[in-house]
């Protein structure tokens, strides 16, 4: 029997996400501001879409050929909100798109796929450029 994910599961993988989030975005302090790892020959970009006191949010473009060979999700870009105050890191998500059942799961799974992503990126990325 599989253990049941429950908010404090969720809640160390959005505090995991934003520190991960912050080594590799340490330059982008403004709205607009974007950098780019390179993973295997391919750009991922970070990019700041939303600038606040307490909160931004930073937009990831994943390159094609992440979709086809480490997943079977066919995701381009995700937003992912950051809470400065409470140091944690989530994917934006668009419930109306899922029925409540089902709402808690695909935010778990898409911010495992982030977790997952970052610790890539931190690993095998190398920082391109920054503007």
């Amino acid at each position: 029997m599989r253990n049941k994910p429950t908010d404090y599961n969720l809640f160390e993988i959005y505090e995991q996400n934003y520190i991960s989030l912050k080594k590799l975005t340490v330059s982008l302090t403004a709205l607009n501001m974007k950098c780019v790892y390179i993973i295997d020959h391919a750009k991922v970009s970070f990019k700041v879409v939303e600038f606040t006191k307490y909160t931004a949010v930073i937009e990831i473009q994943f390159p094609n050929w992440y979709d086809s060979v480490y997943t079977n999700i066919m995701i381009s870009s995700i937003k992912v909100r950051l809470y400065h105050d409470a140091k944690m890191a989530s994917v934006e998500l668009d419930f109306r798109t899922y029925p409540p059942q089902k709402q808690f799961t695909e935010k778990l799974n898409l911010n495992l796929f982030l977790r997952e992503y970052l610790i890539l990126c931190s690993h095998k990325g190398k920082l391109s450029f920054t503007c």
